[in-house]
This record gives structure tokens, sequence and C-alpha cells, in this order.
């Protein structure tokens, strides 16, 4: 692996071979952190992940918090506990042939109303959300987020974190808490539980609000989580 800086403080892995292990912090407000393995490319956006690149394939493996990866394929998000991988293209079964086609019905036949579409399982609804947000639909996607996040699974957990996560980029700071609020309320123990406890931080933080207990809470429930000392120093803090 190779490290490279740029003045403008943009880090970039150029991962030849093996396997690289980060774990790297929030970024917001900081220059970007990349890792490159051929032509994939992966984001950080503040979490713990493995990057491994072998002679035909590249695997992306996220612990905690998420990341953007970028391929030929197209981009997506990978979340905590998932795993990316370009092999699934090499081996992904063929796409069948259309069937040949029948003669005509008949006049007296019945006419076949067509079937109903079955509902979307929550995964597909969040990679549309997904799909959206990549592409700056910002609406889009926090509708499409929000029917993701009315599941019960981790897609729907992941979808309702994402969509706080979008509300505090557009500086909607009481639905991005309310959201917080019921992610930690439905999803107390999903995937992304801590970075939604240090999501509630940022979001005080950002919006110039007293960010105290927030960070206090954080402590009491994550005491040796990735932004514990952090999080102790603001609660620790003089009131503003």
């Amino acid at each position: 692996v190779e490290v490279k800086q740029e003045p403008s403080g943009v880090v970039t892995l150029v991962l030849a071979r093996g396997s690289v292990d980060c774990e790297v912090t929030p970024r917001p407000g900081r220059s970007p952190f990349f890792v490159l393995a051929g032509d994939v490319t992966v984001e950080v956006v503040g979490t713990r992940f493995t990057v491994t690149r072998g002679p035909a394939s590249v695997r992306v493996d996220v612990t905690r918090g998420k990341v953007r990866v970028a391929s030929p394929e197209g981009e997506r998000f990978v979340i905590a506990g998932g795993t990316w991988t370009n092999a699934i293209a090499a081996t992904a079964a063929p796409v069948p042939t259309a069937p040949p086609i029948e003669d005509a019905p008949r006049a007296t036949d019945p006419v076949q109303a067509p079937a109903a579409e079955p509902p979307k399982h929550t995964a597909d609804l969040f990679n549309e959300a997904q799909r959206s947000d990549i592409h700056g639909d910002r609406d889009g996607a926090a509708r499409g987020y929000r029917r993701a996040a009315s599941g019960d699974d981790r897609w729907a957990a992941l979808a309702l974190y994402s969509l706080a996560e979008l509300d505090e980029k557009r500086g909607r700071t009481t639905n991005a808490l309310a959201e917080v609020d019921e992610y930690q309320r439905r999803f107390p123990k999903a995937a992304n539980a801590e970075d939604a406890a240090w999501l509630r931080v940022d979001i005080l933080r950002t919006a110039g609000r007293d960010a105290r207990a927030a960070a206090s809470d954080y402590v009491k429930r994550f005491p040796h989580g990735t932004y514990a000392v952090t999080a102790q120093r603001l609660a620790d803090a003089p009131a503003p």
C-alpha cells in the first residue's frame, strides 16, 4: 500500500495487493479519505473497514459506520456488517432468455389480467433511495429512506440512520434529531447504534447548540466507543 497526502489534506491509500485495515474518524469538515484498489474506489465516511485486493477481485468489509464504493458497475454504500466484492459480477447467474413467442390468443380466449407487482423488499427500497442520494436527488432520497424505514429489519434501521444524516446535511436539525430519537427507540441494538448516538452530538454541534448532554449519554452507553475520549471532553466542557 502507498500513502499519498495532497496539500489540500486529501489522503489516498493506493492498494497494490494484499489487505489494509483502516479505522478513520468521521470526516465532516475534513478532507476526504480514499482507498484505491485498481478500478475500485472506497470513500470513507468515518468508520472501520478492510479492503482486500486479490488477483482478480476486490473485497470491502465494513465493521462500523459505512463507506461509499465506486466501481465500473456503479456506486453504492456498504454498511456496518456488510460486504461488497466485484467478484459477484463474475459469478452471477446468467440472465434467462425470453421464452419463444406463442400464437396470439384467439378472440374467444379470456383476457389475462396483469399479475400484481409483488411488494418490494426493504433492501430494494433502501437501494433505490441510496441511488437518489448518490445522484443528488435529496427529496427523492428522503422519501425513499422514509419508505424503507417503515420496515423492521437492518435495512430499515440503516434507512432511518441515513435519513437523519441526510437531514443534518440539509440543515433540518429538528427533523434529524427526531429521526435519531426514533432510531434509538426502534433499533437500540442495530449495527449503527453507536454511530447514531454520536450523530446526535454532531447534529447539535453543527447547529451551534449545547451537545454536552448528548455527549454524556454517548459515554454512558459506549464507554469504550470510537468517540469516547472526544465525547467525554465535550461532556466535561463548561456551559456555552
